[in-house]
């Protein structure tokens, strides 16, 4: 039986899947590793240091099954993460044609074991997945927040295991349906990428679905609370750190938030979690940084992905993509290839004309703000406070509670989108 396994980035990235490929090949040396390239490679020389890496890539515009419009659209409509993960299901479809059983991995994860186990399960279903979190708990004490897991969906999809079957074919059609205009990480439809459509699994099938609780897989940032890192001359064992049950040997270990541009601030992406809380984990994080280091993920990471800008090189905001996303929506506008800048009608141009492009905005100005890196957060919601507080003695509490449970929808980006197209005022989203 043929067994692939494979990740997806963007070309930034490439680094660090060749590092998940080095872990791969090091504990299973009998299954092939392949790279999906998400992104347009512009540069010669970045085409050539790809061509000559060790592992298979494929650049995922040329081979997997999408026309050009479709291609754009959605390339423009996801964001990064977003459109990575839309590509998923595809990417599964074309290795289908090559191998009969295929794993997926994040490229933030690293094997540290054989997948011996995992194909063993294989064998017996078409479907291999874990939860975010494994041990039953009246009162939770772990670092992530509960809601935060819960909106992520039951289980993580930084890793997936498939075996090709009628049942499992139909399951990856099912499941790039709905990415095909689902796969938002968005709070307001109760979406995170792909995750949450994983939840439904148990709706369709009775069976050929095994949920690993192996504590040894896809250990991360929102379990490292239960899981306990024991080093023996045996190899690396996982415990449960709160029943002090339950040991598997560590087979990988999904590094999610890992500051790969600063190996020396390793955990500046994960606010929530303190990791010298967890001695026994910071050998992981430290040896994760080691082979970063003997990596070639430098050579990568100052690319930008081809996505985040316009034809003419200016950065597409958070905005631009989820009002495209309304357009997309609405069967009486259309935009052709939404990057393109220099035709009259061009997507651009019209947001330009409605001065919703700023040259000058730089994107993680708008984008990744958060109250830990906006200036005086506290201090300007104090004085917001006091508008709203005015604002209720003058309408009275039930109209206020009125007008802020409207706020609610109102303020979601597409539904802003009457600064795009002022005759959409009355349809919301």
């Amino acid at each position: 039986m043929k067994i692939g396994v494979f990740t997806i980035v963007a070309k930034n990235y490439f680094g660090l899947a060749e590092v998940l490929g080095a872990s791969v090949k090091k504990t299973n040396p009998d299954v092939d590793f392949n790279i999906f390239i998400a992104d347009e490679i512009e540069d010669n020389s970045i085409q050539q240091r790809i061509d000559q890496s060790a592992f298979r890539s494929y650049i995922c515009k040329d081979v997997l099954n999408l026309d050009s419009e479709r291609w754009y659209n959605n390339a423009f409509k996801y964001n990064i993460t977003e459109f990575c993960t839309y590509l998923k299901p595809h990417c599964f479809k074309f290795l289908f044609n090559s191998y009969d059983q295929i794993i997926y991995f994040d490229p933030d994860i690293y094997l540290f074991n054989s997948l011996d186990n995992i194909l063993h399960e294989l064998e017996e279903n078409f479907m291999v997945i874990t939860p975010h979190i494994t041990t039953l708990e009246t009162e939770y004490t772990g670092d992530s927040s509960q809601l935060d897991i819960l909106g992520s969906g039951i289980y993580n999809l930084g890793f997936l295991a498939l075996k090709k079957c009628e049942n499992c074919l139909r399951f990856i059609d099912w499941w790039a349906n709905r990415l095909e205009n689902f796969c938002f990480a968005d709070k307001f439809d109760n979406l995170f990428t792909d995750q949450k459509w994983m939840d439904f699994i148990f709706s369709f099938f009775d069976e050929g679905i095994k949920v690993s609780r192996d504590l040894g897989r896809n250990m991360a940032p929102w379990n490292f609370y239960e899981r306990k890192i024991i080093q023996t001359d045996d190899g690396i064992y996982v415990y449960n750190r709160i029943t002090h049950a339950e040991k598997s040997k560590l087979t990988f270990v999904h590094f999610s938030g890992f500051n790969y541009k600063n190996l020396n601030d390793s955990n500046s992406n994960l606010p929530r979690l303190d990791i010298n809380n967890y001695p026994d984990i910071k050998y992981l994080f430290d040896f994760y940084e080691s082979q970063l280091g003997e990596g070639h993920i430098s050579d990568y990471l100052s690319l930008s992905y081809s996505y985040n800008f316009f034809e003419n090189k200016i950065e597409i905001l958070h905005l631009h993509r989820r009002f495209y996303r309304r357009i997309l929506s609405d069967e009486n506008l259309n935009v052709r290839n939404p990057f393109l800048t220099a035709a009259p009608d061009s997507y651009y141009k019209q947001l330009l004309d409605k001065k919703l492009v700023d040259k000058n905005v730089v994107k993680n100005e708008i984008d990744k703000l958060s109250k830990e890196s906006y200036d005086n957060y506290y201090k300007k919601t104090y004085y917001i406070n006091k508008l709203f507080y005015i604002a209720k003695m003058l309408l009275g509490f039930k109209r206020y509670f009125i007008l802020s449970r409207f706020f609610v929808k109102y303020f979601k980006t597409e539904n802003q989108f009457f600064l795009f197209n002022n005759k959409d005022v009355i349809k919301p989203n």
